[in-house]
């Protein structure tokens, strides 16, 4: 006679355990949000800044402008793909220094999403620099109708990628090429540490030269 009160007991209970659980569901914690933006931010300027000052601070055998394309350009796969030039072999490579520099991995997954992308940049955020502005399309008729480098002379036309940062936000990745002739021209994986306020380069790897 008993255990048709113990299970009815049973069924209430589980029956008075699930409508608290409808009332006042477990709170789980949220999915994290994605560490790094798509959107090009001050950060990203601060580094492209420190990237110019750096490539017109350089001693010039003649004279020539730095021209800079307002438009990040997109990493070829070719780059990305090729054991020997893989982004994930950076933390081997060691600086004169002695310091090991350890690549992020949060900054080369943001770095491989971004790199494909080409993305516009706002003039007014180099107008302080010693540089030249030009479009894609005006270069492009630069060398097809006016003489190419004949016409730019000891000119230097650079290119940046997207830039992958680490999820500290201390760490970023980007692609950078310089073309200065037919055959003058690198490109290469540049790494940057955040020291205070500032960006620093700490490592560069040269995936190309002519």
């Amino acid at each position: 006679m008993r255990k048709p009160w113990i299970i009815l007991a049973i069924v209430v209970g589980v029956s008075v355990l699930a409508l608290q659980y409808l009332s006042y569901p477990p709170e789980f914690p949220s999915p994290p949000e994605p560490c790094d933006s798509s959107a090009i931010g001050s950060r990203d300027y601060s580094i492209y800044r420190t990237l110019l000052e750096e490539i017109t601070s350089q001693p010039r055998l003649m004279d020539g402008a730095t021209i800079l394309i307002p438009e990040t350009t997109k990493v070829s796969d070719f780059y990305l793909s090729r054991e020997d030039f893989s982004v994930e072999r950076l933390p081997t490579e060691r600086l004169g220094s002695g310091h090991n520099v350890m690549l992020s991995k949060d900054a080369v997954a943001n770095f491989h999403r971004l790199s494909p992308e080409s993305f516009p940049l706002d003039r007014g955020q180099f107008a302080e620099l010693p540089i030249v502005i030009s479009d894609r399309e005006e270069v492009d008729d630069i060398f097809e109708n006016k003489g190419g480098w004949g016409a730019l002379g000891a000119s230097t036309i650079v290119h940046f990628s997207r830039i992958g940062f680490s999820c500290g936000g201390n760490q970023a990745l980007v692609y950078r090429s310089r073309s200065c002739g037919r055959r003058c021209g690198t490109g290469d994986l540049v790494v940057l540490e955040k020291n205070g306020s500032k960006w620093q380069v700490v490592l560069t790897r040269l995936l190309w030269i002519s």
